[in-house]
């Protein structure tokens, strides 16, 4: 059997003054900065320590973002992670958005890199990969 290894890191998103996104702060501008398609994860820390996350993909992270934090009536994902980012910062407990990097790697024939995740199987593929990979004592928030 081979072994493949899929090698990844996850970047804080910035604010508009430089500083990590933290669930709370103002969206305005920041939609447009955080345009096009990601893989991304709500990160629940206390004292610098992951408690809780959830992994997503879209095709439009600005987009997606407003959604989580405005959701509809009828958003029930959206709705409840919304709830537990609010119980979190009530905790004193800090909600941070990050984004996936990687290098590029071909799979059986099939380019996987950043410019791919446009393609949305290349992105669940991704999305599922990592929720596999979960470190021991986080939560995961995916159902």
């Amino acid at each position: 059997m081979k072994d493949f290894q899929f090698e990844f890191r996850w970047s804080r998103l910035k604010d508009i003054s430089g500083g990590d996104f933290i669930c709370g702060t103002e969206l305005g501008k920041l939609r447009s900065s955080f345009s096009g398609p990601a893989i991304y994860r709500w990160v629940i820390e206390f004292s610098g320590q992951s408690l809780k996350v959830y992994i997503g993909e879209t095709e439009e992270l600005g987009r997606r973002l407003y959604q989580y934090l405005n959701p509809g009536s009828t958003q029930h994902s959206n709705l409840r992670l919304r709830e537990e980012f609010l119980l979190a910062k009530a905790q004193g407990q800090e909600v941070f958005l990050e984004r996936l990097e990687f290098e590029p790697f071909t799979l059986n024939g099939v380019r996987v890199s950043v410019e791919e995740l446009n393609r949305k199987y290349i992105r669940r593929l991704l999305e599922a990969l990592i929720c596999l990979q979960l470190n021991e004592g986080v939560i995961s928030l995916n159902r």
